[in-house]
């Protein structure tokens, strides 16, 4: 992850603060997040197909995506952006005359991160989880928390919103049950899967 960041430090710094292409987000969010996860992946269970790794580089462009929605203004101010339409906005607030422009990179990188979706269940199924798993459970909250980042980005640029638990209590309880129950949690995970691959 270190390595990654560095390495796109000296992107940003050669490119004028920002990620030209969509291909080059994408390496950015394998480096930060991917292939970290990767190592302790395979550390864990031993080398992983090549279908699972993609799996797994798919989740992380999803997961890392989020922070980047999130982060747009802030990052502006800080004099970067992963989206070509910002350059003008750079060192601003992302506020006024910037709007129009952070609201159609905030879509873009949106329909990219979430036609990722799917692969998050597909890993998920990859581990063969015992009956009784408090991981199944947390890997169903980090989706809940995935989709309602999205959910809130989706209506702030206008895009329809969808139902889903809105509380850190109302997500807890959706995710608990899957501690014990594998068809829950892929009831679960499916649900928002299919609201976020709605998004395209």
């Amino acid at each position: 992850m270190a390595a990654g960041m560095i390495e796109y430090s000296e992107v940003f710094h050669r490119q004028g603060g920002v990620l030209e292409q969509p291909e080059q987000v994408i390496a950015y969010c394998h480096r930060v997040i991917g292939l970290p996860a990767l190592f302790v992946m395979e550390t864990m269970s031993g080398e992983l197909s090549v279908d699972h790794r993609r799996h797994a580089l798919h989740v992380s462009e999803l997961i890392q995506l989020a922070n980047i929605t999130r982060d747009v203004e802030k990052d502006l101010q800080s004099g970067v952006a992963y989206h070509p339409g910002l350059r003008p906005h750079l060192g601003s607030n992302g506020r006024g005359s910037a709007v129009p422009a952070v609201q159609q990179a905030r879509r873009d990188l949106m329909v990219m991160a979430t036609g990722r979706a799917g692969s998050f269940r597909h890993l998920l199924n990859r581990h063969q989880l015992p009956s009784l798993s408090p991981a199944r459970s947390a890997a169903v909250l980090m989706m809940l928390f995935t989709g309602r980042h999205y959910r809130r980005m989706a209506v702030s640029v206008g895009i329809p919103g969808w139902r889903g638990p809105k509380s850190l209590p109302a997500m807890l309880m959706t995710s608990l049950p899957a501690a014990w129950s594998a068809r829950w949690a892929d009831r679960v995970v499916r649900r928002v899967e299919a609201a976020l691959l709605a998004v395209i």
